[in-house]
């Protein structure tokens, strides 16, 4: 049994909606952020750092720990919060997720009318 075109229209609308989020820059410090919003993940950087996200941060002595990838058993990555200048916070951006959504819904719209269309003769050759 194959999946319907609306099972795969929804899996796919599902999988794009998930990819609406962006940065958004913290005007607080690195350990204020990590303890008052506690987020899955955050992007940090500084003169001697490159952008590093570390994910499921936590703030230790005078180091900001976490991982380098989402997988608890690679905890390690430290920084200094001394190096730290900015911090971001990944949010769901609501108007690209409309936006995507919109654009998905109009695409397969005018697929399904293409793929459906039967010339200006309507049948007038059968």
């Amino acid at each position: 049994m194959y999946p319907s075109g609306i099972t795969l229209t929804l899996l796919a609308l599902c999988l794009s909606l998930t990819g609406c989020a962006s940065w958004r820059l913290e005007t607080q410090g690195a350990a204020e952020v990590v303890a008052s919003k506690g987020p899955e993940k955050i992007r940090v950087e500084g003169p001697q750092l490159r952008r590093t996200v570390l994910y499921r941060p936590t703030v230790q002595g005078d180091s900001l720990v976490g991982c380098d990838q989402w997988n608890p058993a690679r905890r390690g990555r430290a920084v200094a919060l001394s190096d730290v200048t900015s911090v971001a916070t990944s949010r769901v951006d609501a108007g690209k997720t409309v936006g995507l959504a919109l654009g998905a819904a109009f695409g397969l719209a005018a697929l399904v009318a293409v793929a459906t269309y039967d010339g200006p003769f309507d049948g007038c050759c059968q």
